[in-house]
């Protein structure tokens, strides 16, 4: 005979770990990753049946003599809140490797999740909207993430009972579906954008064509320039060469036919025999 209890929700083995991931996806499925020390975890997942009571019922059958305190649990849960659903929780990659000692149940009108592993029963405070989105179940089963993940140390419960709100979370859960602004933003049509033409700005001046014409051109500083000599000193004969005259030659003929050399090494204008001839 198959027992469905499962040695990772027992009162023994839960200290074992340092905590759990809680996550809810919009397919309908909550995922439950227990957490051992340093980065690997052991994932569960629950999903809510068409008839929850139903096989809630057969599970309670089958082992309640084993777990009879968690089944006592799980229906003052369900007696309580009328409205609330019963999801069944099996292993990653089986959905036939049920746990029977570990149950969610998710009510909408209380708004809170619970997490019911053995005797330890967790509360999670999570938005309506996600709670409906998880019991709608019409969201994809792969490819998107999850509307509500958050993760809670065993520092935090220390594996008692506990009561997680807003104030306890990392991070703000986050919505599937897109905001009417974030749709129409993403139904917009995309266009090329065309460069933005240059408008000068206004500084309430009316400047007319005509303004911007110059009467007199000797009035435009641009066109400012000295008039010619002929204007300023007649046509008087002001000693400037003329093409085909002769330059006169203010510099000296005489050329020296040789020019002072200095040697490497030695000089010939401050050597012995010049500077005593200038003595004599």
């Amino acid at each position: 005979m198959k027992i469905f209890i499962h040695e990772d929700f027992t009162l023994a083995k839960l200290p074992s770990f340092v905590g759990y991931h809680l996550q809810i996806f919009t397919s309908g499925r909550v995922k439950i990753s227990l957490q051992h020390t340093g980065t690997r975890k052991t994932d569960y997942f629950a999903s809510a049946p068409k008839r929850d009571r139903e096989g809630y019922l057969r599970q309670k059958a089958r082992s309640q003599d084993l777990a009879q305190r968690h089944f006592e649990i799980v229906d003052n849960l369900l007696a309580s809140f009328p409205d609330a659903r019963v999801f069944r929780v099996h292993g990653k990659g089986d959905a036939n490797d049920t746990a029977d000692n570990a149950h969610v149940v998710a009510s909408i009108r209380e708004e809170s999740v619970w997490v019911v592993m053995s005797t330890v029963v967790h509360k999670w405070r999570v938005p309506k909207d996600h709670i409906c989105e998880l019991l709608q179940g019409t969201g994809p089963r792969s490819g998107h993430p999850s509307v509500f993940n958050q993760y809670m140390s065993c520092i935090e419960h220390d594996w008692d009972d506990a009561e997680f709100d807003q104030s306890d979370y990392r991070t703000r859960p986050r919505s599937y579906y897109p905001t009417e602004r974030q749709t129409s933003h993403r139904n917009r049509p995309t266009s090329v954008a065309s460069p933005r033409a240059f408008r000068a700005p206004s500084l309430g001046l009316s400047i007319a064509e005509d303004d911007c014409v110059i009467d007199d051109l000797d009035e435009d500083p641009l066109m400012f320039t000295d008039p010619p000599a002929s204007e300023r000193f007649g046509k008087q004969d002001l000693g400037f060469p003329r093409d085909g005259d002769q330059l006169p030659v203010s510099v000296s003929d005489e050329v020296p036919s040789s020019q002072p050399t200095v040697s490497m090494g030695k000089s010939s204008l401050y050597g012995k025999e010049g500077l005593w001839a200038q003595l004599q």
